[in-house]
């Protein structure tokens, strides 16, 4: 069945979600192109939500910079499972080559994968801008679930487990495109 929740939140509050959940969560599966295949790698962004992108410091060395100049869309899924909180976004990644935003974004985990720091040759920015996004928010604690499966069987409904929608990604703060 491809029946699907419904969202009370608005739109400015589903975007609000999204962003504050990426934040929150910040590893990710990234999906790319591997030639006709797809490949998935967890990968920790850094979210930029003024700017409508998630940024990632990564190695030039690595396949995803070639992946991305042969084909650059891609998505990211971030999961919470002890909140029951999912996130899948879908848009486009671009190889960045800057290094004072790499400077800025950079971290002490970033030492041990790039001695030589934000100028390390082997350093590169990705930038991932979304373009959409869907989320699904629902109940963890079992005893809520459990009571909402018994309202739903008493009544003869299905049972109403959370919230989901289908969002166009865009800067929390400008109006969407029209």
């Amino acid at each position: 069945m491809n029946e699907k929740m419904s969202s009370k939140r608005s739109e400015a509050e589903q975007l609000s979600f999204i962003w504050k959940n990426i934040e929150r969560i910040a590893t990710c599966m990234m999906t790319t192109c591997h030639g006709p295949q797809l490949r998935a790698r967890p990968m920790r962004g850094i979210a930029r939500p003024n700017e409508n992108a998630i940024v990632f410091l990564t190695a030039r060395s690595t396949d995803k910079p070639h992946e991305i100049a042969a084909n650059p869309n891609a998505c990211l899924c971030f999961g919470d499972v002890s909140s029951n909180t999912f996130i899948s976004l879908s848009g486009a990644i671009a190889v960045t080559e800057d290094t004072e935003r790499a400077r800025e974004l950079w971290g002490r985990a970033q030492d041990s994968y790039f001695p030589q720091g934000p100028a390390d040759p082997d350093a590169v920015l990705l930038t991932f801008t979304p373009k959409s996004g869907e989320y699904w928010d629902a109940p963890s604690n079992p005893v809520v679930i459990a009571i909402e499966f018994i309202r739903a069987s008493v009544v003869g409904e299905r049972p109403l487990l959370g919230d989901n929608a289908e969002v166009t990604m865009r800067t929390p703060l400008l109006p969407p495109d029209r």
